[in-house]
């Protein structure tokens, strides 16, 4: 049986936007996230590591989209423009990662009770800014620290008040 060309190019179009639908319903949105004033000082736990993930303020090249942090494939926060977050991390070696049209990978040693910083940002890239994560210092976030905003998960609470807002306007 001879297919038209027409029936073709719809199933493709309706498998490729089923696919892109898929995949976004996955994706967290800003509103799984809150950003807190101040600096208060993170509590180390025994036995994990600290790291302190940021993202200083925009350059030129910057895209206008959050990052969405990854450590072994696990989402584990946030980094829009002029943010920070504090991850709580097992000993071992770990991949840290961000995504845009390509990937941005750094590899960790967490040691327990230490604390490493990485700093993130964007080079430019052919379509989209390239991600950028590479090893920092206290200093050069302490540096920097003035002008972030620190982002935590929001509680359920916080989630169900921003989806409203969201939804009146």
């Amino acid at each position: 049986m001879k297919q038209r060309p027409a029936t073709v190019l719809c199933l493709m179009t309706l498998f490729v936007w089923a696919i892109l639908l898929g995949g976004c319903a996955k994706m967290p949105g800003t509103s799984d996230y809150v950003a807190e004033k101040g600096h208060q000082k993170v509590q180390q736990k025994t036995g994990k590591g600290l790291i302190y993930f940021f993202r200083p303020e925009s350059s030129r090249f910057d895209l206008p989209a959050p990052y969405y942090v990854q450590e072994d494939g696990r989402e584990i926060g946030i980094l829009d423009f002029g943010t920070w977050f504090v991850h709580k991390a097992r000993p071992g070696m770990h991949l840290y990662t961000i995504s845009t049209e390509s990937t941005a990978r750094v590899v960790l040693p967490v040691k327990p009770r230490h604390t490493l910083y990485v700093k993130c940002g964007t080079h430019l890239g052919f379509v989209l800014g390239r991600p950028n994560m590479e090893v920092s210092t206290a200093e050069e976030f302490k540096a920097a620290s003035p002008k972030l905003k620190r982002v935590r998960p929001a509680t359920a609470k916080e989630k169900q008040a921003m989806e409203a807002r969201d939804r009146k306007s």
